[in-house]
């Protein structure tokens, strides 16, 4: 679906129309606006980070001469149309907003070109990326170029209720009751225990209205989210990418799914079937004393307009497993976002890099962060100006800046990744609902697994 209408420029019509201009006086290059006229259209999805670039597209074509339209739709519809305009070269897409595990695809079948030689004659500095940006937004793993210049980032913190944790009977309450002084969790048993230890009938009707706990656990994408925090802390690991073996079914991955289907008893029942912003509002309304949240959730959590208990919210790293083998120092959660790939077809890539070098230059980006995107860069989210313009900023920019070096990992990005996920999504809610044991539901997904890797010729 196309929101915002506009003509690309090209052919004969076009050619003709600059060589006229040339011969005019005043004409746009002695004005200094190499691209004048230039149209470039970008395909994204139809979310915040696309809603905010909107805000700019004025001021980049008063200063350059390109129009940008953008064709704004589902993450899913996106894919399908990027597919069908590549197969027939159409050249109709110029750059595309792509979440990460696309870029293997996208750069097997020749579909997008690397950026790397625009970028050393450009302005845009890769030091002030965050490397895991850099690693899991740009690149493929084993190969250095960089194929997608990073858009937004986003990770899961863990927000919590500070009336809880700091109401002194809550705290004796607790200690008495488990031995240690009532704080933000640091690790997966103290969060198990925080999470039992807040779970109640508060008003005496027979019925749980306070839950420790509540996550997003919907089939698909939600319950692999979620499922992978724990997976990854205690250690596990989907596959080796380099040799393409699959290593679902490991003791570390059993135990993170154990410790999960234990945190499961404090949750809503509801839960399986939440979508990834369900849980927001039951933390709004004070009825969970800890979720995990997206960083771009917790404006929604802390807008007084929303959120009844939009003062009584603070956040922190997810806890990490203790003894973990691989020296987390803090839990895992998948890094989100995406970044922005030229298209091999475009007619207009100096255009369409001309736009990439503007919107997310260290003067642009700042601004872009003011208005709701922050760009995973450095000189971003250390800006005073940025920290400034959102009380919610002050409250989890540092949280988030210490996600993104730590929590934040990335998802397999091989073609096959959302094939391998919802593997251990079923997986889950096998488990989850009592049907099988995690031994017995990660034995099954690593086969169904290795079938996926073995059909696509890996191995």
């Amino acid at each position: 679906m196309n929101i915002w209408s506009g003509i690309k420029a090209g052919g004969v019509a076009a050619v003709a129309a600059a060589a006229i201009s040339l011969l005019l006086p005043g004409n746009v290059w002695a004005q200094g606006k190499k691209f004048e006229g230039v149209t470039i259209t970008y395909g994204a999805p139809l979310n915040a980070p696309t809603r905010n670039i909107m805000k700019f597209l004025d001021q980049f074509k008063e200063e350059t001469g390109i129009t940008v339209v953008v064709e704004g739709m589902s993450n899913d519809d996106l894919n399908a149309r990027l597919t069908v305009e590549s197969v027939a070269k159409t050249g109709f897409f110029d750059l595309v907003r792509v979440s990460p595990h696309w870029i293997s695809r996208l750069k097997e079948a020749g579909w997008i070109v690397p950026l790397d030689d625009r970028i050393a004659n450009s302005d845009i500095d890769l030091d002030d990326f965050f490397d895991s940006a850099l690693n899991v937004l740009s690149r493929i793993p084993g190969d250095d170029t960089i194929w997608a210049m990073p858009l937004d980032a986003n990770t899961g913190m863990l927000a919590y209720r500070t009336d809880l944790f700091n109401d002194p009977k809550e705290k004796a309450a607790f200690k008495k009751k488990y031995g240690y002084d009532l704080a933000p969790p640091t690790d997966t048993d103290q969060w198990l225990e925080m999470a039992e230890f807040f779970t109640r009938d508060t008003n005496g009707d027979g019925e749980t209205d306070l839950f420790g706990l509540g996550v997003g656990q919907k089939v698909g994408g939600p319950a692999f989210i979620w499922s992978l925090g724990p997976f990854w802390s205690f250690g596990g690991e989907i596959m080796n990418e380099e040799t393409k073996e699959i290593l679902v079914n490991s003791p570390a991955a059993v135990a993170g799914m154990k410790w999960q289907l234990a945190m499961q008893k404090f949750q809503p029942k509801s839960s399986l079937a939440w979508g990834i912003y369900d849980n927001v509002g039951p933390m709004q309304a004070g009825r969970l004393a800890m979720s995990v949240q997206l960083f771009s959730f917790t404006k929604d959590l802390l807008d007084p307009e929303k959120s009844e208990f939009h003062d009584r919210i603070a956040f922190t790293t997810l806890p990490v497993a203790k003894g973990n083998d691989r020296g987390y120092t803090t839990g895992k959660y998948v890094f989100g976002g995406g970044g922005v790939v030229l298209h091999a077809d475009s007619e207009n890539k100096d255009a369409a890099f001309e736009f990439l070098s503007w919107m997310f230059g260290k003067e642009r980006a700042p601004e872009y962060a003011i208005a709701g995107t922050l760009v995973p860069r450095k000189s971003v989210m250390e800006n005073p100006a940025v920290l400034e313009s959102s009380p919610a900023f002050k409250k989890t920019l540092p949280v988030f800046l210490a996600s993104l070096k730590t929590v934040a990992k990335g998802r397999p990005s091989l073609p096959e990744s959302s094939q391998l996920l919802r593997e251990l999504s079923a997986a889950w809610h096998s488990v989850a609902l009592g049907k099988a044991t995690p031994e017995e539901a990660l034995a099954k997904a690593q086969s169904n697994m290795e079938i996926i890797i073995e059909d696509a010729g890996y191995n």
